[in-house]
Order: C-alpha cells, then structure tokens, then sequence
C-alpha cells in the first residue's frame, strides 16, 4: 500500500510538470526545449494571439527572458498577471520584476520583487533587493571620477563583450557578421556564433583596427 502511494505522488508531480501543454503546443514546446528560443517564441506568440492561456504567456515570456529580450519579456509577462489575476507563482513574479527593472521601470520592479520576497523570504535575490540602501537617484547624482566612451569604430550593432588586455593589445568577443560563404547561426537566438577580436591599444579609435585574434 505505501509503495502504491509512492507511486501515486511520483505520477502526481510527473503530470504537474507537463501540466498545460497540448497537442497546438508541441512544437513549439520541442523548440523550447531544444533552446531554439527564436523559434519557439514564434510559435507561442501566434498561440497567444487565438488563446493566451497562462502556459503558452509563461513560456512566451520565458523565450524573450532567455534571450534577454527584457521589452518583450515584460509585455508577455505583464499580460499573464493581467489575465490570470489569481496566477500565483513566486519565481515569475521574479522574472516579471528583473524584466521591469532592465527596461526602466524601476517602480513597478520594486512592487514585484516585494512581492516575491514576501512569499519567499530566504531567497537572497529577493533579500538583496529590498535590503539595498543605495537609492538609484543618488547613484545617479554622484559624480564619477571616470567619462564613459563609446568606441565607435568598434563597437557594433552586436553584443560585444568579454574585454581583455593581453600584451599591447585588447580582445574581445563578438558575434558580428563576417561575410563568410558559409553562415554558422546558434539555434538559441539566431545569431552567429562567437569569434575573438584583437585591435591595437594605439588604434582603438581607428576604423578597420580590428582582425581575428586567431585567423582559424
């Protein structure tokens, strides 16, 4: 008899975890699970479109949150609490509050993470949130004994990042096109993968002063 209850809450639990997809959702629930965020969010959002129930906007929003599409994220997310006024579920009140926050609308971040802090109060993202004593309008105030520059000869369009000095030289990564004859694209965003950037110290404001750091 126990062992049959054992068994019972392991079936239980099995079907919360697949609770809300359906046949509509199958592929784009199998893009999502594969990462391919690009096309899974394309299918959700023509489901949301005829019936946004609250799995498919969960998983719409999840999509541009992987990507780190925050504008979108907050669109999906704001329409599943508007929809399902009683959908209770701390970790997207979470989401919900970092998407609002990266967009900057610091106000309404703030009513959400409060929110999720108080359901779950051990949780230190939550701590560190509402215990923060820095108040963004005095980071703004303050003075920097610094001057940020865009270096437009190199930068692009593209997330450049991963700064590294090494000798007289500056790397850096980039998923920027590189006119190749064969396209190689990541599956999770649709975007080229990743090659390393070197550019001299004394040229980093010239135009064309960046080239692979390794040709192959």
């Amino acid at each position: 008899m126990k062992k049959t209850i054992q068994i019972t809450i392991v079936l239980l639990f099995s079907s919360l975890a697949i609770f809300g997809q359906t046949k509509e959702t199958k592929q784009a629930d199998i893009y999502f699970e594969n990462l391919s965020f690009v096309k899974a969010a394309l299918e959700y959002k023509k489901l949301a479109e005829k019936k946004p129930t609250a799995y498919i906007l969960k998983k719409l929003g999840d999509c541009y949150y992987n990507n780190v599409q925050m504008e979108e994220a907050a669109d999906a997310y704001a329409r599943l609490f508007t929809a399902f006024v009683d959908f209770d579920d701390e970790d997207y009140a979470f989401k919900y509050a970092q998407s609002l926050r990266a967009i900057g609308n610091f106000e309404e971040s703030k009513f959400w993470m409060k929110k999720f802090n108080t359901v779950k109060k051990e949780d230190v993202r939550g701590q560190n949130f509402t215990e923060a004593k820095a108040i963004l309008a005095e980071i703004r105030d303050n003075k920097p004994d610094y001057r940020v520059e865009n270096l437009e000869k190199i930068n692009t369009k593209y997330s450049d990042f991963g700064v590294t000095e090494y000798k007289n030289t500056i790397l850096f990564s980039s998923p920027r096109d590189l006119n190749r004859f064969v396209k190689r694209t990541h599956t999770r965003n649709n975007r080229n993968f990743l090659d390393i950037f070197q550019v001299n110290k004394d040229d980093i404001k010239l135009k064309g002063s960046k080239k692979l750091f390794l040709k192959n």
